[in-house]
């Protein structure tokens, strides 16, 4: 479950990119930096970490060293810092859209 992945984890544990950015298939590997923190830009709690990205690589994935699914990659800056939005967070607001059965 993507909780207990995203328990796991803690700052410094190696991360990977996948995805395609405007020069293509691309993979970056970083190290996390933190699991929780407010980020302003995007007024929610994000996981970040040092991960380079590309243009067009918002909304890949973030992966764990193990290659689990663990966030959605929303951007980065000219400091290669890379925030994503934890996956267990993206799962429940997902359940929220689902109509009631």
């Amino acid at each position: 479950p993507p909780k207990a992945s995203y328990d796991l984890l803690k700052e410094g544990d190696i991360v990977r990119i996948r995805g395609r950015g405007e020069e293509g298939q691309t993979e970056y590997k970083g190290t996390l930096r933190d699991t929780w923190i407010y980020v302003e830009d995007f007024s929610q709690y994000m996981m970040t970490s040092n991960c380079s990205i590309d243009p067009g690589m918002s909304g890949c994935g973030l992966y764990d060293e193990n290659g689990a699914l663990i966030g959605i990659a929303c951007g980065g800056n000219e400091e290669n810092v890379l925030t994503a939005v934890p996956l267990h967070v993206v799962m429940a607001e997902l359940e929220n859209l689902r109509p009631p059965s």
